[in-house]
């Protein structure tokens, strides 16, 4: 079993979500993104107010769809590895394979406990480099002509997926980075220039 289709959460409405989830401000939003912070915040999630408004109901559907799609490619990748072939060069790339195809699920999921934006960013892109990664030991046994039945093409598909809604997110969080530290310094620049002027008339 590999990992289940996004349905009618298109990829890009997904990626972004991911990111956003990581940056937004509101109650509900950022909050279940970071429940290693403490009991008040995960409360906070959780809390009538925050739980049932339909963007946070929307981004905590959208999380668990990956992180149970990226769950399910750690266990097709399992499956996979164990079928192959007892060849020495099908040993070795079953290790690689193995590594990098369970990572991506375990990397996702420690993205969610990001104490920063910068922090976040870069488990994504460590997400993105796994999925990179497995996407080419799943096309070197292809090439090698260790395995070339539909159970790699599907695997090798679905790396290819998540590859791609992982760099779309981590490009979205970093935009969004880039206009929060935009606005504060705008706000910073306000606060002196209307200081600036309080001192003047004074």
């Amino acid at each position: 079993t590999g990992g289940a289709p996004l349905g009618t959460v298109s990829r890009a409405r997904c990626a972004g979500a991911v990111a956003e989830s990581a940056h937004s401000e509101g109650p509900g939003d950022r909050d279940f993104f970071n429940f290693a912070t403490g009991p008040r915040r995960f409360a906070a999630v959780f809390s009538p107010r925050a739980r049932g408004t339909p963007r946070a109901v929307r981004l905590r559907m959208i999380h668990q769809n990956l992180r149970d799609r990226t769950f399910n490619f750690a266990l097709a990748t399992i499956e996979f590895c164990r079928k192959l072939p007892a060849t020495w060069e099908a040993q070795r790339i079953r290790g690689q394979l193995f590594d990098s195809g369970t990572a991506v699920g375990a990397n996702y999921r420690a993205s969610g406990r990001a104490r920063s934006d910068a922090e976040f960013i870069a488990k994504i892109g460590t997400v993105v480099e796994e999925a990179d990664e497995s996407e080419y030991w799943l096309a070197l046994v292809e090439a090698a002509r260790i395995d070339t039945g539909a159970e790699r093409d599907r695997l090798a598909r679905e790396a290819a997926e998540l590859r791609a809604i992982f760099v779309t997110s981590r490009k979205t969080a970093i935009r969004t980075a880039e206009r929060k530290r935009a606005a504060k310094k705008a706000a910073r620049l306000a606060s002196k220039q209307k200081s600036a002027g309080v001192a003047g008339i004074v």
